[in-house]
């Protein structure tokens, strides 16, 4: 039976390989440790690189993931100040800025952690995250605990692979937490729900004014958001929509051109012929031959209706 000096847990620190070069991703450490109350933290004497006083902080040189499942504490960093930090709350640590965090006294905490790096894991940080907004309030989702349960279970069982499916399963971890904490969320919802639309209904042609006043939201609102979500206006998502299952049909069925042109719901085989060769190099007669004739792209002279 555990003293309150005596935590539970588990943590392990991994040297660089090879392999960690060539993926751009890689597990640098990972660990888990339950904080009873009155605990001294950090429990353990960590290596140099990690080690950190509740004074003075710490600065590390990879990024590191936390996912606090029971307790309540602070967390700082010079960006942020402090923050209060409960279960289900989840902080992220980057490289060179200077933090500190530390479960209440009273109740003491659950945490589960890993740290990764590489140059893939750099693009992925910039993109989705900043040291400004690092701390989350994801809640207790089934979900990212089961992820992190394979990343435990990984680590403990040294399986063929073993650490590059943990580096996988990092990667799904920030993933979710990017999609799960969108602040835009519920607008990211209105737009998988159009495109979802659009998709099922490509060989109609969309009014996006009238759509969107039916979803309750001005048309200018509604493109801007739209844009911002999938890259493409509206109706450019739905030209590239048609194009696509045009393309479908081309490679796959021996309907002409003009069947190929009303079937994804093109104004007239002069526009679908005209639209495609604009945005493949090719007309539709060309794309369907291109590999009977060896090539990718050869010059059209004659229209094609």
């Amino acid at each position: 039976m555990s003293t309150p000096h005596e935590p539970k847990g588990f943590f392990q620190y991994l040297p660089r390989t090879q392999h960690d070069q060539v993926t751009g991703f890689y597990i640098t450490d990972f660990g888990w440790t339950e904080i009873e109350p009155e605990m001294p933290y950090p429990p353990w004497q960590h290596p140099a690189d990690y080690s950190f006083t509740n004074k003075n902080g710490r600065r590390l040189h990879e990024y590191q993931l936390a996912y606090i499942t029971r307790g309540s504490g602070t967390f700082w960093t010079k960006e942020t100040g402090t923050i209060d930090i409960k279960a289900g709350t989840v902080f992220l640590l980057f490289p060179g800025v200077r933090h500190k965090y530390l479960p209440d006294p009273s109740s003491g905490w659950d945490e589960k952690w890993f740290g990764f790096n590489g140059d893939v894991a750099q693009s992925i940080m910039e993109y989705y995250f900043t040291p400004e907004h690092p701390v989350f309030e994801l809640g207790m989702k089934p979900e990212f605990l089961r992820l992190f349960e394979r990343v435990q279970s990984l680590s403990q069982k040294h399986a063929l692979g073993y650490r590059r499916i943990m580096a996988i399963t990092a990667q799904e971890i920030l993933v979710q937490l990017h999609v799960s904490t969108k602040s835009d969320q519920e607008a990211d919802t209105d737009i998988e729900t159009t495109c979802q639309h659009i998709e099922e209904n490509f060989k109609l042609t969309v009014d996006f004014k009238e759509y969107a006043q039916s979803i309750g939201q001005s048309y200018s609102s509604f493109r801007r958001r739209f844009k911002h979500y999938t890259g493409l206006a509206p109706n450019q998502y739905q030209l590239e929509t048609k194009l696509r299952n045009a393309k479908q049909l081309l490679d796959n069925s021996s309907s002409s051109i003009q069947d190929i042109a009303q079937e994804c719901g093109f104004e007239s085989p002069y526009y679908f012929s005209r639209y495609f060769k604009s945005s493949t190099g090719l007309s539709p007669k060309q794309y369907r031959t291109r590999w009977e004739i060896g090539t990718t792209h050869l010059p059209d002279n004659s229209e094609e209706a």
